[in-house]
């Protein structure tokens, strides 16, 4: 079968307005820096990172996709917006500012965060200050676990989840590796089991998504390539604005 995306610009955008941003609220933030990061070529980086998945599969997933799929990458050769730095700098200021009834709440905070890294990276070629993004980072994710242990908040759950795999698997500290540590291995094995119960299993893109970026060599074994592919398979589903032929 030849998949084929259909003639769009999926990544175009338009010129980035600050005073458009919501500051108080994490999606709006987050918003505003995918459109500083991704730019029309992003398909060909993805292509060339992931070239035994399907375009689709790739430009499907982009938006929930932990940092750790972007790094490897050479960074894109074009013009950031001019107000990318001045977008930096105001997330930076938001994400450590002390907690008050005015900072953003954990959870607003982790979702403006999702591709801070990746915007830092963008407008930093000489990467001096990765530790100091990589603690801003980290510290986030861990305030934002903290509050989701006292009050479970299910919207949460799939870029928690996401997040502290990320950490744990490029940024590990001591502190993600007990109660962190615990709760995304017990989340990973709550939605194995439940799929394997439900065959063929029907899964929402985020948490395909997260799967597929997991080692499931331990649960799974050698049958870990074949439910890999039909998770992936199923997820298509979800995807819109594809058609597909033979």
């Amino acid at each position: 079968m030849t998949r084929r995306i259909q003639e769009n610009n999926f990544y175009a955008t338009p010129k980035l307005n600050l005073d458009s941003i919501d500051w108080t609220d994490g999606k709006s933030i987050d918003n505003a820096v995918r459109e500083v990061i991704y730019e029309p070529q992003s398909l060909a980086r993805f292509r060339e990172a992931f070239p035994d998945q399907t375009p689709e599969v790739i430009q499907g997933f982009e938006p929930y996709l932990p940092e750790s799929y972007h790094l490897p990458l050479p960074l894109l050769r074009h013009t950031l917006h001019p107000q990318a730095y001045h977008l930096l700098t105001r997330l930076e200021s938001i994400l450590t500012a002390p907690a008050s009834p005015d900072s953003l709440s954990p959870d607003q905070a982790l979702i403006a965060a999702t591709h801070y890294e990746l915007l830092y990276r963008q407008t930093d070629p000489t990467l001096h200050r990765l530790e100091e993004v990589y603690r801003i980072l980290n510290d986030t994710i861990y305030r934002a676990f903290e509050q989701y242990r006292r009050t479970p908040n299910p919207d949460l759950t799939h870029p928690l989840f996401a997040a502290i795999s990320d950490t744990l698997r490029r940024r590990p500290e001591r502190r993600f590796l007990g109660r962190p540590f615990d709760w995304h291995a017990r989340q990973l094995d709550t939605w194995l089991t439940a799929l394997l119960r439900h065959q063929p299993p029907t899964i929402p893109l985020s948490q395909a998504a997260n799967l597929l970026n997991e080692d499931l060599y331990p649960w799974l074994g050698s049958a870990v390539t074949p439910f890999m592919r039909t998770i992936a398979k199923t997820a298509l589903t979800f995807l819109p604005n594809f058609y597909y032929s033979d």
